[in-house]
């Protein structure tokens, strides 16, 4: 009799301690099942353009991207591609960004066309991997060029001078879309000498009757001096 009490007993134990296991093998399992987070967020940052950038029209630039984890962590193979807009929202170029030096992104060197809308402008960058993705958007300032400038007041379009490596000023404008004259050009020092260059466009209204090279001639010096 005591003999069959003690074999239940050994039963009962061992039903409670499989009941009391049961839900821990359960709970083991599901976190083993549990899918992986696949809307993970990066944090892309602007640094440059900003706000007080401005670039002129004809002009160059490459965007600088940094792109980090949910842990500050530099992420090194994102896709990251670049959208510019002009200031009616209208986008003038999709760029990819490439990872590089500064452990940062850089887009391909674009040129801001000219003959464009002067304004703020806009940088809206997208970088993603196979499981995150990250969004972010800037302003900068886009001006018209000396080009532009001498477009709207004559009506005449002049590309800025490529001089020896000077950068060009306008220093002399006189006269109006009939009659004017500019004078662009620039000093360049270098080991006390100074190379300098001078493009000078002068305009008249009429028919002057230029037929011949010495009319052209006589017309340059006589007229223009």
């Amino acid at each position: 009799m005591n003999k069959y009490i003690s074999t239940l007993k050994l039963a009962l134990i061992s039903m409670l301690l499989l009941a009391s296991c049961a839900p821990k093998a359960k709970q083991i399992d599901q976190v083993k099942t549990q899918p992986t987070d696949q809307n993970g967020v990066l944090t892309v940052s602007l640094v440059y353009p900003i706000a007080s950038t401005e670039i002129e029209m004809g002009k160059s630039f490459k965007g600088i991207i940094k792109v980090l984890d949910e842990q500050g962590k530099i992420i090194k193979d994102a896709q990251v591609s670049v959208s510019v807009s002009d200031p009616s929202g209208k986008v003038m170029a999709n760029i990819p960004a490439t990872f590089g030096s500064g452990d940062v992104y850089r887009n391909e060197s674009w040129i801001i066309p000219h003959k464009m809308q002067a304004g703020v402008w806009n940088m809206t960058v997208e970088a993603k991997t196979e499981t995150k993705h990250g969004t972010a958007s800037g302003d900068f300032r886009v001006n018209g060029s000396l080009s532009e400038i001498l477009l709207g007041k004559y009506g005449f379009w002049i590309n800025s001078p490529a001089l020896r490596g000077i950068v060009p000023n306008l220093v002399k404008e006189q006269g109006n879309a009939e009659n004017g004259m500019i004078i662009w050009g620039g000093q360049l020092p270098a080991q006390h000498v100074f190379p300098e260059s001078w493009l000078e466009v002068q305009w008249r209204q009429g028919d002057f009757k230029l037929k011949t090279a010495e009319d052209v001639h006589d017309f340059m010096l006589g007229q223009l001096g």
